[in-house]
C-alpha cells in the first residue's frame, strides 16, 4: 500500500522539445529586428499655413461664441417642446374632466326626470286611493254617484277634500286644546272668586263677567271660543287657486335649487383645472399672494 512507480523520461523526446523551442525564440528576436519602428525625419515648416495668429485667434473667438449661442438655442427649443408637452397634457386632462363634469350632469337631469316621473305616479296612485277610499266610507253611494270626470278634476277634488279633512282634525285639535285650557283657568280662578266674595258664596253663574286678579287678563267667554271653532266656508275655486299657486312656487323652487346646484359644479369643477393649470405653470395667473385663486370666474369657456 502507498507504493508509487516512477516512470523515466524520454531524453530523445526531451532534447527535441527544447530544440524547437530554441529555435522559435530566435526566430521572434529575428522578427523584432525587422519590424523595428524606424525614426521620422521631417522637414520643418511653419505651423498655421496661411493665416496669421491673429486671424486664427479670432476664428477661434467667433467659432466659441457661435458654439454658446446653439447652445442657448438648443436648451431653448428643449424648452419649448417640453412645455408643449406639458400644455397637450393639461389640455387632455381638462377634456377628461369636460367629459366627467358633462356626462355627470347629464346623468342628475336624467336622475331628476325619473324621480320626478316617480312622484307623479307616485302621487297619482296615492290620490286614487284616497278617493277610492273615500267613495267607499261615503253613505248611501248610489245617491252620490255622478257623471264620470277627469282625472285632473278628480285630483284636485281629491287635494281640496284631503286638505278639510286636515283642516277640520285642526280646528279639532284646537278646540280641545281650548276647552282644557278654560279648563284650568276656571280651576285657578274659582278659588280666587270665593275668596274675594266671601265665605260661604258661591260665584255667580258666567264666569265671564268676571276679571281675573290683577296682571290678567279677562277670561273669554265659552261662545267665543266656538264662534272660533266654526271656520267660514271655504270657496273651491280660491282653493283651487291657492293649489295652483302652490304648485308654481315649489316648481320654480326646484328649478332654483337645480340652477343653484348647476353653478356650484361648475364652480368646483373651474377651481379644480385652475390648480391643475397652476402646478403645472408655477407662477401663473392663478396665484395671488401664494394661494391659488378658487373665486375665478369661468376662465375655461366649460
Amino acid at each position: 500500500t502507498g507504493a508509487y512507480t516512477m516512470i523515466a523520461p524520454n531524453e530523445s523526446r526531451r532534447h527535441q522539445i527544447q530544440r524547437i523551442a530554441a529555435q522559435e525564440l530566435s526566430n521572434l528576436e529575428k522578427w523584432k529586428e525587422q519590424n523595428r519602428a524606424k525614426p521620422v525625419y521631417m522637414v520643418p515648416t511653419l505651423l498655421g499655413g496661411s493665416q496669421s495668429e491673429t486671424e486664427v485667434r479670432q476664428k477661434q473667438q467667433l467659432q466659441l461664441k457661435q458654439n454658446k449661442y446653439q447652445q442657448k438655442l438648443k436648451r431653448q427649443e428643449s424648452v419649448r417642446i417640453r412645455k408643449e408637452a406639458e400644455e397637450a397634457e393639461l389640455q387632455k386632462m381638462k377634456a377628461i374632466q369636460r367629459e366627467k363634469s358633462n356626462k355627470l350632469e347629464e346623468k342628475k337631469q336624467v336622475q331628476e326626470k325619473l324621480s320626478r316621473e316617480a312622484f307623479r305616479e307616485h302621487h297619482q296612485y296615492t290620490t286614487a286611493a284616497f278617493l277610492s277610499k273615500l267613495d267607499a266610507e261615503l253613505p248611501n253611494r248610489s245617491a252620490y254617484q255622478t257623471a264620470p270626470r277627469d282625472l285632473q278634476f278628480s285630483t284636485q277634488a281629491g287635494n281640496r277634500t284631503y286638505k278639510d279633512s286636515l283642516r277640520e282634525k285642526e280646528n279639532q285639535r284646537l278646540q280641545k286644546m281650548k276647552d282644557e285650557q278654560q279648563q284650568k283657568r276656571d280651576v285657578s280662578v274659582l278659588p280666587a272668586m270665593q275668596h274675594k266674595s266671601g265665605r260661604g258664596q258661591s260665584p255667580p253663574p258666567g264666569c265671564s263677567q268676571y276679571r281675573s286678579p290683577v296682571g290678567h287678563p279677562s277670561i273669554p267667554s265659552e261662545s267665543s271660543f266656538r264662534s272660533t271653532a266654526n271656520p267660514a266656508p271655504v270657496d273651491p275655486t280660491h282653493v283651487l287657486s291657492q293649489n295652483k299657486l302652490l304648485e308654481t312656487k315649489r316648481q320654480q323652487q326646484e328649478e332654483e335649487r337645480a340652477r343653484i346646484l348647476q353653478a356650484e359644479h361648475r364652480r368646483v369643477n373651474n377651481a379644480f383645472l385652475d390648480r391643475l393649470q397652476g402646478k403645472s405653470q408655477p407662477g401663473g395667473l392663478g396665484q395671488s399672494g401664494g394661494y391659488w385663486n378658487t373665486n375665478c370666474g369661468n376662465s375655461w369657456d366649460i
